[in-house]
């Protein structure tokens, strides 16, 4: 199968991708964050086996993508605009788009923008409301013992967020939430090792629970009425972004159709790659 990779210009910052396949079916994936990057997607690449042609690309601040000082640029508007000027330079066509974690917000930001561009749209693991999406991750918080609840809560009073009690907390919530593989695999070690804080710090905030960035306010629930492309939204059992903020896209998208990867967090494409890519490979079909 034909493999590339290479650097396209995207409003004057460089943005790294990576192409499998050579169908004129195209499938480009968005990564979540704000400030990722491509690699944990690279199950998405064998779909090319059905068919398919796949995009991964890291987005600008993340990866091996331009890092800009200008903290301006960091916004979901100017990432849409981004998204499609990619789309344009490598002459693509009419994508299906598929978008995780951060990367289904900015899936929906693109899609409410430019849905004549898009053959279907998946929606994995994600949110159509960061205010909605603080209020249930709350609830996960608040699941947690109740001494590790007064130890978050103290440490965050303090500004005390790199002490090691505070991290151990964090880190429990994730092995809950984010991936509950034991041990964790590499790509997801990998993941948080080459985080990019800068564009994190500015879009969302300090962690997942503390958001202060400029996406605390995006909300396009209200709008999602308005998408009639055909889409699959999935979700994790176990999700940090949890089942209702999954059957809020449901009940706003007419036709679309929602699956729950029942031993999965927020990983599926990690946690149950078969039934992931098995899932996904049919709701595809279906478009071609």
């Amino acid at each position: 199968m034909k493999e590339e990779e290479g650097y396209v210009d995207v409003g004057g910052q460089r943005v790294y991708y990576r192409s499998f396949g050579d169908s004129e079916r195209v499938l480009v994936g968005l990564h979540g964050g704000p400030g990722s990057n491509h690699r944990y997607l690279l199950p998405l690449a064998a779909l090319q086996d059905q068919g398919l042609r796949v995009i991964l690309y890291d987005q600008v601040g993340c990866g091996g993508s331009d890092h800009p000082e200008d903290r301006s640029v960091y916004s979901i508007e100017t990432a849409s605009k981004q998204l499609e000027a990619l789309r344009l330079e490598l002459a693509l066509g009419k994508i299906s788009l598929l978008g995780h974690s951060y990367g289904g917000f900015l899936a929906l930001e693109y899609a409410l923008e430019h849905q004549a561009q898009l053959e279907s749209l998946i929606l994995s693991s994600t949110s159509a409301s960061v205010p909605r999406t603080v209020e249930e991750m709350g609830k996960l918080r608040a699941g947690l013992p109740a001494q590790m609840q007064a130890t978050m809560d103290r440490l965050e009073a303090a500004g005390d967020l790199q002490n090691p009690e505070y991290v151990k907390c964090i880190d429990y919530l994730y092995h809950r939430c984010i991936c509950i593989l034991e041990p964790w695999p590499e790509e997801v070690d990998r993941l948080f090792r080459e985080w990019s804080q800068d564009i994190y710090r500015e879009m969302w905030g300090a962690n997942e629970f503390i958001v202060t960035g400029n996406l605390r306010d995006w909300d396009v629930s209200g709008r999602l009425a308005t998408l009639s492309v055909p889409t699959l939204i999935t979700v994790g059992r176990h999700d940090e972004l949890p089942l209702p903020l999954a059957e809020q896209i449901h009940r706003g998208i007419a036709g679309s159709t929602l699956r729950v990867f029942e031993h999965s967090s927020h990983m599926a494409m990690l946690e149950e790659p078969q039934a992931y890519l098995s899932t996904l490979s049919e709701f595809l079909s279906r478009r071609s």
